[in-house]
């Protein structure tokens, strides 16, 4: 009999916290909205790639891009990580899908210059960092463009993009 006295409370607390722990993660899921297959895998991918190993998180950001709900956010978070891991010409690949998707995207177009001036396409590189940075309007676009103009020789225009 004493038992049930002493189980009993701890039952009875054991229960009410799980319903509250139940009820905050419901109300939290609900806060975040439905989020998409790729979008998870994203997630996925950013967690992996903090920890260290590009390797995977590359494989799972062009999963996440392959998939049919993917937006051109996608791309261009693959198009990051192959950069990062030193492949440029991967990461225009990447950057050029994302353009496909949504043309006057900053970011894509930002690091689809950014990776023709490492691939050596430094012409290409150029206008697509001329036309990314007054999309982006962040000074690192701009110090990006001018450092492309001062590698090419185009001093006077990189005075003015620095300006």
């Amino acid at each position: 009999m004493r038992l049930h006295v002493v189980f009993l409370p701890v039952v009875a607390m054991l229960a009410v916290a799980g319903c509250q722990t139940t009820k905050t993660d419901t109300e939290q899921a609900k806060a975040q909205g439905p989020s998409s297959q790729s979008e998870r895998l994203i997630k996925l991918a950013d967690d992996i790639h903090a920890q260290g190993d590009s390797g995977t998180a590359i494989a799972l950001y062009q999963r996440a891009a392959a998939m049919p709900d993917a937006k051109p956010s996608a791309f261009v978070k693959a198009g990051e990580a192959y950069m990062r891991a030193g492949y440029p010409a991967e990461a225009a690949r990447a950057y050029q899908a994302a353009l496909a998707k949504a043309p006057n995207d900053g970011g894509a177009m930002l690091g689809l210059g950014s990776a023709m001036m490492e691939t050596g396409d430094f012409d290409a590189g150029m206008r697509a960092l001329a036309q990314a940075a007054p999309l982006v309007n962040t000074s690192s676009a701009y110090i990006r463009l001018g450092v492309a103009q001062t590698f090419a020789g185009q001093t006077g225009q990189a005075q003015t993009t620095f300006a």
